[in-house]
């Protein structure tokens, strides 16, 4: 089964990490649970990882939802120290 093809409630119910960041590609993914995805990240992963994958989580949620509503659910601090992108805010 692809990612595409399963529901982000089981993803996120299941309680794997790695399912939860890829939640919002699923079925039935939107802002609730792209918020429960983002706490359980912040609950979960160790705090070295945490940014990188509320980065990765952030980027899958793109398309459920807007990106001023992402930030609104993780804190840009908490984005940060994401060793992934190099920020620009503002830019």
């Amino acid at each position: 089964m692809q990612v595409s093809e399963q529901d982000a409630q089981d993803a996120l119910a299941a309680g794997n990490l790695a399912l939860t960041v890829l939640s919002p590609l699923m079925v039935g993914a939107d802002a609730p649970p792209v918020e429960a995805a983002a706490q359980h990240v912040l609950r979960s992963a160790p705090p070295p990882q945490q940014a990188d994958l509320l980065v990765i989580l952030g980027v899958f949620a793109a398309r459920p939802v807007e990106p001023e509503q992402f930030l609104r659910i993780v804190r840009k601090e908490q984005l940060m120290s994401a060793d992934l992108i190099d920020y620009r805010l503002g830019a």
